[in-house]
C-alpha cells in the first residue's frame, strides 16, 4: 500500500515537473518572441527618427521654392567662413521686376520666376559651390576659393546664356537676374567680399533698370 502511495507521488512529482519544464520553455519562447518583436519595434523607431530628423534638417536648411539653401542655412555659413577665415569668392544675383511680376501677373508668376532662377543657378554652379537663395528675390553662390576675375566673369556670362536659353521658349515671362561678382584675390574676409559683390549686383540692376522693365512690361501687357 506504502509502495503504490510512493509510486503515486512519484507520477504526481513527474508531472508537476513536465509541467514546470513545459511552461517554462512556454515562458522563454514568448520572453524571446517579446525581444524579437522589441528588437524590430526599436529598430523601426529609431530608422523613423533619423528619416523625421532629416526632413527637419532639410525643412531647416533648403528653399522650398527654389530648391536652394536658404537664408538661415547662409547666415549659418557665412558665420563659419569668417570664423575659418577661409579664400572664397562670392557671386550675388537678384531677380529683376519681381515685384511688378507679382503685381501685374499673380504670385504664381513670381513663384516661378524664383523656381526657374534656382533651377538654372543650380544647373550652372560648379559642384564645390554652395548656392543659396537668401531672400525674397535674391540668391548667393558662394565659391570656396580664390577665383580670378576672369573666371568669375565667364561664370556670370555662363548665367546669362542660361538665362537667354530659358527666355527663348519661355512662353510668357521672361526671366532676367542683375549679376555681381567678388573674386577673393588673397583676402579672406567673406563680408568685404560680400558688400562688393552685392555691391556690384546693384550697380547692374540700376544701369539696366529701365530696359528691363519696359521689357517685362511689354511681355506683361502681351499675357493680359
Amino acid at each position: 500500500m506504502a509502495n503504490d502511495e510512493d509510486e503515486g507521488m512519484d507520477t504526481v512529482f513527474d508531472l508537476l515537473l513536465k509541467t514546470n519544464e513545459s511552461c517554462l520553455l512556454a515562458l522563454a519562447i514568448g520572453l524571446f518572441a517579446f525581444l524579437i518583436w522589441q528588437n524590430h519595434f526599436l529598430h523601426r523607431q529609431v530608422k523613423d527618427y533619423r528619416e523625421m530628423t532629416e526632413v527637419l534638417r532639410f525643412e531647416r536648411d533648403y528653399d522650398m521654392l527654389s530648391g536652394l539653401k536658404n537664408g538661415n542655412a547662409f547666415l549659418r555659413f557665412f558665420q563659419q567662413m569668417e570664423s575659418e577665415a577661409e579664400l572664397v569668392s562670392v557671386i550675388v544675383c537678384d531677380i529683376d521686376g519681381l515685384k511688378i511680376i507679382n503685381d501685374a501677373a499673380g504670385h504664381a508668376a513670381g513663384n516661378k520666376a524664383i523656381q526657374k532662377a534656382g533651377e538654372i543657378l543650380r544647373g550652372v554652379c560648379p559642384s564645390d559651390a554652395c548656392a543659396f537663395r537668401t531672400g525674397g528675390d535674391e540668391y548667393v553662390i558662394v565659391l570656396k576659393a580664390s577665383w580670378s576675375a576672369e573666371s568669375m566673369l565667364a561664370l556670370k556670362n555662363k548665367i546669362g546664356l542660361a538665362i537667354a536659353a530659358y527666355n527663348k521658349v519661355a512662353t510668357n515671362i521672361p526671366l532676367s537676374l542683375s549679376v555681381g561678382f567678388a573674386a577673393a584675390d588673397g583676402d579672406t574676409k567673406i563680408r568685404r567680399i560680400y558688400k562688393q559683390a552685392d555691391s556690384a549686383m546693384y550697380y547692374e540692376k540700376k544701369s539696366r533698370q529701365e530696359k528691363v522693365y519696359q521689357m517685362l512690361r511689354l511681355a506683361l501687357v502681351a499675357v493680359e
